[in-house]
Order: structure tokens, then C-alpha cells, then sequence
């Protein structure tokens, strides 16, 4: 791992030496990364724990280089469509940068590396970066939250604590929500028709699709629509008995 690190540190040095000489002056500093690959299948181990590793080794070199801080992350998963693999690998290393510090994510929705892009993952990403956030808050624990003694004799003397000022005007706000990842139990689940959840994730995803109001250019439009009749007829030709 060092000297891979090593080796990318250097290529990305001559890349600068080489934007100065050509007087590139406006780069983006230093971007060096390492990927992982598995010398049996011969691809990257995007989302592995050797990948989350790797990627906080070069990202400490990145800070101690630049001299800020790293925000930037992404989901990363070789998994090849939205399954258990997917969902396993993007929540853990999603949660292993936010805990070294990222707060922004790309590659939404972007499956076998970067070979797929899948509108139910990107729902299931939604909720994953939901999860990671609300792990990331915390909770409140300065001089505004109230005295814990105070809260325990108001619910002693209640008998309960659901009737507590304190639970009754923050309750909300300390359990999260999620539209999909829902707490409810088996009975609940059932009652309402057992949906798949990745039947709702692409319903989800139908509706935020709907909404959208962004059109491609007419000309633009017309060279994808060529672009992807070619690839149909490609994959139909690769595939055809």
C-alpha cells in the first residue's frame, strides 16, 4: 500500500512539473488515488474494505498535501444491480468517508463500478445517505439540551415520559423518518401489501423521473437517440444465439 501510494504521489507530481512547463497553471492540486484490483476477476474492488482502506490512505496524503480538508466522496460498489451486495458495500463505505470527513457524494446510482446506472439504486442511495447523515448528527449534547435529572422526575411524575414536555416537542426530530427504509414491523409490512422494496424504490424513482422538466437540445436529443439505436443493435448482435 505504501508504495502504491508512493507511485501515485509521483505520477501526479509529473503531471504538475508538466501543466507548469505548459503553463497549465489552474489545477486542482493534488488528486492522486489508488484503486485496489482483485487478481482473480482482474477489476477494480470498488466498495471492498481493501478499497475503503486504500482510499484513506490517499486521502490523508491528498489533506497533508493541499492542506484542507477532503469533503468530497462517493458511492463506490461492484455490485451489478440493486442487491444486497450493492446496498452492503455502498452503506459501508459511504459511512467510512463521512467518518473521515466527506459530506459530499457523486456516483448515485452508479453500479459494477461505473458500468450501470440503476434509478432504483439511486432512490436506495438517497436512503442510505439519509442513514449516514442522521448517524453523522448525533446527538444534542451542549448547554441548550435540558437537565437529564430534571427530565427523569417530570417522567417519574407522570409515570410516564411520553407525556413530557421534552418528548413531546422534540420526538420528532430524533428518530428520522425514511420514505423507504421504514420501522415498522412485519405485521404493519404485511397489511400493507408486502410491496418489494425495490417495486417502491422504482416507483420512487417513476415519480422523481415525472417530475424532472429538464430536455435535452433537439440536436443533442437526436445524437443520443443515434448512440443508443447503435448500441442496441450491438448488444442484440453479441447476444443473438
Amino acid at each position: 500500500p505504501l508504495s502504491a501510494a508512493a507511485q501515485a504521489l509521483a505520477e501526479e507530481m509529473a503531471v504538475d512539473v508538466v501543466a507548469m512547463a505548459l503553463g497549465l497553471r489552474e489545477r486542482l492540486g493534488f488528486a492522486c488515488r489508488v484503486d485496489p484490483f482483485d487478481f482473480r476477476y482482474a477489476a477494480i474492488v470498488f466498495g471492498s474494505p481493501e478499497w475503503c482502506l486504500y482510499h484513506g490512505l490517499i486521502r490523508r496524503l491528498r489533506q497533508h498535501l493541499r492542506g484542507v480538508p477532503d469533503r468530497g466522496g462517493a458511492f463506490r460498489s461492484v455490485a451489478k444491480q440493486p442487491d444486497a451486495q450493492a446496498v452492503s458495500e455502498r452503506t459501508a463505505c459511504v459511512l467510512w468517508q463521512a467518518l473521515l470527513g466527506s459530506r459530499h457524494f457523486g456516483a448515485v446510482g452508479q453500479l459494477s463500478t461505473d458500468e450501470v446506472f440503476s434509478p432504483q439504486q439511486a432512490i436506495l442511495d438517497g436512503e442510505i445517505l439519509a442513514y449516514v447523515a442522521r448517524l453523522m448528527r448525533g446527538f444534542p449534547a451542549d448547554s441548550a439540551a435540558p437537565d437529564p435529572l430534571a427530565v427523569i422526575r417530570a417522567g417519574v411524575a407522570e409515570a410516564s415520559f411520553l407525556g413530557v414536555e421534552d418528548t413531546v416537542s422534540r420526538f420528532r426530530g430524533l428518530v428520522d423518518s425514511p420514505p423507504l427504509f421504514r420501522h415498522w414491523n412485519l405485521g404493519r409490512w404485511r397489511s400493507e401489501g408486502a410491496r418489494p422494496m425495490l417495486a417502491e424504490a422504482w416507483a420512487l424513482a417513476q415519480a422523481t423521473i415525472a417530475r424532472a422538466d429538464f430536455h435535452l437540445p433537439a440536436a443533442a436529443e437526436r445524437e443520443v437517440d443515434a448512440v443508443y439505436r447503435r448500441a442496441a443493435v450491438y448488444i442484440r448482435a453479441r447476444t443473438s444465439p
